[in-house]
């Protein structure tokens, strides 16, 4: 935590996390603190997507859709079809999503059934947890 003088307004707090941190209790910010701390960079909630399913058209786009229409922003990805088994990782920006988590999942998940794939939302600090010895 940083304390500073602002420009003529007092005392300006910086809370300084890191991806996916998430402060302690006592220093929870509210909703709004929280949209205020994405926008000036000191939060970055990202998520992977995992695709996995046999190859057709339109995956992309009908992910891609899905991810615009919630202010998601794709960062990174990458896509193979192999022996016709279509694969794709994605790496998400939540910072701006217009929801939660858990109704983008859901949204994933009604996309999964109509594509008849399997897609799996995971945020970036559950993902990196999970894979650390």
């Amino acid at each position: 935590m940083t304390i500073g003088r602002g420009i003529g307004f007092g005392l300006v707090l910086v809370l300084v996390l890191g991806p996916g941190r998430i402060p302690a209790p006592a220093l929870t910010p509210s909703p709004s603190h929280l949209t205020c701390l994405r926008e000036m960079g000191a939060i970055q909630l990202k998520a992977v997507i995992t695709v996995l399913g046999k190859d057709r058209p339109g995956i992309i786009a009908k992910i891609a859709t899905a991810l615009y229409e919630r202010e998601v922003n794709i960062d990174d990805i990458s896509q193979t079809i192999m022996q016709g088994l279509f694969t794709m990782v994605m790496i998400v920006d939540l910072g701006k999503l217009n929801t939660n988590i858990e109704e983008l999942q859901a949204k994933m998940q009604e996309v999964e059934n109509e594509l008849g794939m399997q897609i799996r939302v995971k945020r970036e600090e559950v993902f990196t947890a999970m894979h650390q010895i």
